[in-house]
């Protein structure tokens, strides 16, 4: 900490100097000026956290030398000390945001007190900025984990609601980014053995690929980098730019290691509306690279794959192919605990986007239509004279009570009911 006297008085200085050098208080330096200009000048010179500022000095007075370092250096303490104790100049000191004013002949212990007082609330001025500014960081590393995971979901953000929200988590000034009329139109999504943080340490917002800059949102989703940039449209061969993307960006994120990074690329959209329709073709790149590197056991460093170069993609990317899929895996999993988050991951969805897809195309919600296969398969454990705790373990039901409800509920009918209609019936 730095602190500045600033009197025309040599004695007075020197007397000063003497009473904090022989005091508790620590100090960086302890800067002396004999006039109000000189005051300025050390202050801006050196920007001490606290000067003791005369206000009777030739040239600039204190009080004018203290507004003129107010307005560059605004957290400065200024303590005035006077032989004035007139109420005009304590009213002036006050107007110039002044820490304190101190009458002298000041005594040692009133000086020492009122630099502690100081002292204390500089410290704690800097604990809370330093509190603050990791508040902030974590509140927009929330907020961009927020926005990424919206636009892989599908929710619906118009550009101008996007670019508002961008400009909450944008990078300082002067580093080039997304803008109002270059929005986030591709994703790609990053697998790898070796730890996926090399981004973290240097928190990527935009890579320069043969002389273009490219702006990026990267977040880690389900053990997977997905990142989010923007390619013009335009390009005369985009998925060659975003395959160059990608092998640049691989070299930041996993750093020259020896492990192979998988990388999956989905097409440009040109409305944000479809942005997670990149996702989703990204992680089905991802996953049929993954295969296709297992089948070759090659050694490539980068095993890139662009959705467009897979043959089967048009028919496996139809929405109700994608429900078809779900709808197998709880055919053939229905006895077992399963979650929305699981599912999707076995098809490498985001979870939101799924469930939304699935019940445009079935009707029924995840949970609906999982509830419906249980019920079906109990009604027919039920024909087979199996006791209801087993037809409830059978169909995924730890809790016979819970199933008892769930089967009513359905059906209009408890278990036992159903099984004695239909052995009447018989």
């Amino acid at each position: 900490m730095k602190l500045l006297v600033a009197d025309d008085e040599i004695m007075i200085r020197q007397g000063i100097r003497l009473m904090l050098e022989s005091s508790p208080l620590l100090f960086d330096d302890i800067l002396e000026a004999d006039s109000g200009r000189t005051a300025v000048k050390l202050a801006r010179q050196h920007s001490p956290e606290i000067i003791l500022m005369d206000i009777k000095m030739p040239g600039l007075c204190g009080i004018s030398a203290a507004r003129e370092i107010s307005r560059f250096n605004a957290n400065c303490k200024i303590i005035f000390l006077t032989a004035y104790g007139r109420f005009d100049f304590a009213r002036e000191a006050v107007r110039c945001r002044a820490r304190d004013f101190l009458v002298k002949p000041v005594s040692r212990e009133d000086l020492i007190n009122t630099i502690e007082m100081c002292s204390e609330e500089i410290k704690q001025f800097i604990e809370n900025n330093q509190r603050e500014e990791q508040i902030k960081k974590e509140l927009f590393c929330s907020l961009e984990e927020f926005l990424v995971n919206e636009l892989v979901a599908g929710t619906a953000l118009s550009p101008r609601q996007l670019w508002q929200k961008l400009q909450i988590i944008s990078p300082p000034d002067g580093e080039p980014w997304f803008s109002e009329d270059r929005l986030p139109n591709i994703c790609l999504v990053f697998s790898s053995d070796c730890q996926l943080s090399g981004y973290k340490s240097k928190k990527t917002r935009n890579i320069s690929v043969k002389d273009a800059s490219f702006p990026l949102l990267i977040e880690q989703m389900d053990k997977k980098l997905v990142c989010l940039s923007a390619i013009p449209a335009s390009e005369a061969c985009v998925q060659e730019t975003s395959i160059n993307l990608a092998r640049a960006l691989a070299g930041i994120i996993c750093g020259q290691g020896g492990a192979t990074i998988n990388i999956g690329i989905g097409r440009v959209y040109n409305n944000v509306e479809s942005l997670h329709q990149s996702y989703a073709e990204a992680c089905r790149a991802l996953k049929y690279g993954l295969k296709a590197a297992a089948a070759r056991a090659g050694n490539e460093k980068y095993n890139i794959i662009h959705i467009d170069s897979i043959d089967e993609n048009r028919v496996f990317s139809r929405p109700y192919q994608i429900a078809q899929q779900v709808i197998n895996y709880l055919e053939n999993n229905y006895n077992q605990k399963i979650s929305l988050k699981e599912v999707a991951q076995s098809v490498y969805l985001n979870p939101v986007y799924l469930s939304t897809v699935f019940k445009q195309e079935t009707g029924y919600t995840f949970s609906d239509y999982l509830t419906l296969i249980r019920v079906e398969k109990a009604k027919k454990l039920l024909d087979l004279r199996l006791p209801v705790k087993e037809v409830a373990r059978q169909v995924g039901y730890p809790d016979s009570n819970y199933f008892c409800r769930i089967f009513k509920n359905v059906t209009g009918v408890t278990a036992t009911d159903y099984r004695k209609n239909k052995t009447h019936v018989n």
